[in-house]
């Protein structure tokens, strides 16, 4: 079963995807077959440049999480996570957290598989 983890400014779907993957507030987990969803506070959210922890990596895989969609993510995270084998989306900022799964569906992600840097 596919999973996808929207790093999210909102608790729901018609909430905007936020621009950096670490530091969104909220990570949506997200069925795209059913569009079942579940919605979890960001564990390091409230630490401003913490960056990736281990509790975040290993709630995405304990949910099962194949897929990530966010604005921009950076080395460091990207590196973890391209790593653990979870396929990662960016430039989603801007669309609705049910935008970019639709988008999803429709065969329009790419995942990142280069190392990804900011601009």
């Amino acid at each position: 079963m596919t999973r996808i983890a929207v790093a999210c400014q909102g608790n729901n779907l018609d909430d905007p995807v936020d621009l950096y993957f670490g530091l969104a507030p909220y990570f949506l987990i997200v069925d795209p077959e059913t569009m079942d969803h579940q919605v979890f506070d960001n564990l390091v959210y409230a630490c401003q440049g913490c960056g990736l922890s281990d509790e975040i990596l290993e709630f995405l895989a304990r949910h099962g999480v194949d897929s990530i969609l966010t604005g921009f993510m950076d080395p460091n995270e990207f590196e973890v996570i391209h790593d653990a084998g979870m396929r990662i989306g960016v430039g989603w900022e801007g669309f609705s957290a049910l935008e970019v799964v639709e988008q999803y569906k429709q065969g329009f992600f790419e995942a990142v598989d280069e190392r990804y840097y900011l601009a």
